[in-house]
């Protein structure tokens, strides 16, 4: 005589979520103490909506006191990929909220048992070395029962692009209005000079300008910049770059940047760095990617030859 297996409802009657998930029959449980992790193996008639799968994965973990809870479906139902692409891109944002900003408007392209994914945003890399091709290839084998090979491609918009490249060069020509301004503010006798008919005029601010102004940050996927001030860098600190621990910008949200937010502070993870290079004037541009959980953004920095090899190392560690 068959073993009857009970359903969701039955071993867990405190636990509310869409029917379909509920009348999933129980077949296996596995408990793996070294990992601190669950695994539950549901049996299915019909598609289960992610959403259920994930409070129930939280549900699990916080019942359990496992670190991990991991859901995988056996049956018998068909389920169009493309149609559920959203679904599973909801799924992989709020397990992993690091690839929100690099997988939002991204699409499928599935050819044979390769699923192709076109980012609209600077990310393949990135998702590739972070094993998210696996993360991924795995939810579409344990929630809709096949097999695909997933693979990354940046199909980035050019009209976007020749929006962000004009926004790039408006902030720039910001920023050197800005380190004009603060310029402006020196004592009168240092910013004037005699010319030829005796008369005083001010120095040329743009060149100066250009070469204070040391660091900016490019918003990725909002056409935006942000330029924040330049301070000299000591040995003796557990900043990257700078001295002052005594930061008095408030704390924003890159979301929620603009052209008109002056100076501010981020928060955020570092997610991706890029080479340095070394510049005509000297110093090195270092530029990584931070993400702090609403969007991401390139940050620049214009570091001294003296100062590269340990910015570069506390970025990396």
């Amino acid at each position: 005589m068959a073993e009857v297996l009970k359903t969701v409802k039955d071993v867990f009657p405190d636990f509310e979520t869409d029917e379909n998930l509920l009348k999933c029959r129980i077949k296996k449980a596995n408990l793996y103490k070294k990992e601190n992790k669950l695994a539950l193996i549901l049996v299915s008639e019909e598609k289960i909506g992610l959403k259920s799968i994930y409070l129930y994965e939280n549900y699990l973990k916080s019942r359990f006191k496992v670190k991990d809870a991991r859901i995988k479906l056996e049956g018998n139902f068909e389920v169009d990929i493309k149609k559920e692409w959203n679904q599973i891109v909801s799924y992989i944002n709020i397990k992993y909220p690091i690839t929100r900003a690099i997988l939002k408007n991204s699409s499928i392209e599935i050819e044979n048992k390769n699923i192709m994914v076109n980012l609209a945003v600077i990310g393949k890399d990135f998702m590739t070395s972070s094993s998210f091709d696996k993360i991924i290839k795995r939810a579409i084998s344990d929630f809709y029962l096949q097999d695909y090979k997933v693979e990354f491609d940046e199909k980035i918009d050019e009209e976007l692009v020749k929006k962000y490249e004009e926004n790039t060069r408006r902030v720039e020509r910001m920023a050197i209005e800005i380190a004009a301004q603060e310029i402006n503010t020196e004592p009168e006798n240092e910013n004037v000079v005699s010319d030829d008919s005796g008369r005083t005029t001010k120095k040329e601010l743009v060149a100066k300008g250009q070469t204070e102004s040391s660091t900016h940050t490019e918003i990725k996927n909002k056409q935006i910049d942000v330029v924040i001030e330049n301070i000299h860098q000591e040995e003796e600190t557990p900043l990257i770059l700078g001295r002052s621990l005594n930061i008095r910008e408030g704390l924003v949200k890159v979301e929620d940047l603009g052209v008109d937010s002056g100076k501010i502070s981020l928060e955020g993870e570092i997610v991706n760095i890029m080479d340095s290079r070394e510049l005509k004037s000297g110093k090195f541009l270092v530029m990584f990617d931070l993400y702090d959980g609403t969007s991401t953004i390139t940050c620049k920095a214009f570091v001294v030859t003296e100062k590269i090899k340990q910015v570069e190392k506390r970025i990396k560690n």
